[in-house]
């Protein structure tokens, strides 16, 4: 399956080639436009090339969530973090990886379970990047405890806290303050953003533990969870 990010006009003509490269080795593929519908779950797909910048890979993993499908992402973007390579060397890693000749690298995502007031229910989400709860007023800051595996760590007082994967480590989590994590590790970074406590900065725990956030005043905050 070839994922183009189809703001990016330059990846029309890459997609075509990608087309007539595969269709020169007998391989079929399928071009998704539009991520909004999930894919077909009865479409069998062996990997996807994603044409775009690290959005549109998280976009493309978003798009693809729990069908366990490697990524290949050819960078049209500006920084490129998640993407293998740039559009010149496209065919020669793909060459790569039709061989047998690449390294899988798995990367870990957040379960996120949003409690009503009375906590008698919940919505459940994942996210590939980051859960972010933050003020939606700027008239409030918010006082937000922080637990881990039930054990009281810290009481931020703030305008939001980042709770990130090590793929989104290098967005919100980065331009806030907080610690690069190694992608393929299996950890989680909670960031508070702007923080009146300078004592107390970015905490990183283990990603098989439960981390419970919760705050004094809902009706002037929102949760983000984010996959892009």
């Amino acid at each position: 399956m070839i994922i183009p990010n189809v703001t990016k006009p330059e990846t029309l003509d890459y997609t075509k080639r990608l087309c007539d490269f595969f269709a020169a080795k007998g391989i079929k593929t399928s071009v998704s436009t539009n991520l909004s519908k999930k894919p077909d779950a009865n479409l069998p797909i062996d990997m996807a090339v994603v044409l775009g910048g690290d959005g549109s890979v998280l976009m493309g993993a978003s798009y693809l969530e729990h069908r366990d499908i490697p990524i290949i992402g050819i960078n049209f973007g500006h920084f490129g973090y998640l993407t293998e390579c740039e559009p010149k060397d496209g065919f020669d890693a793909i060459e790569k990886v039709l061989r047998g000749d690449f390294v899988l690298e798995e990367r870990m995502m957040l379960l996120c379970k949003l409690y009503s007031e009375d906590q008698s229910t919940y919505t459940e989400y994942t996210a590939l990047n980051e859960a972010v709860i933050y003020r939606g007023s700027l008239m409030h800051i918010l006082n937000i405890p922080l637990w881990i595996n039930s054990k009281p760590i810290a009481d931020f007082l703030c305008d939001g806290v980042i709770i990130s994967t090590p793929t989104g480590s290098t967005a919100y989590n980065l331009s806030s303050g907080g610690p690069v994590l190694v992608p393929t590790s299996e950890n989680i970074a909670i960031t508070p953003i702007c923080q009146r406590n300078p004592y107390c900065s970015s905490i990183v725990t283990s990603g098989e533990d439960v981390i419970c956030a919760s705050t004094d005043k809902p009706p002037f905050c929102a949760l983000t969870v984010k996959n892009r």
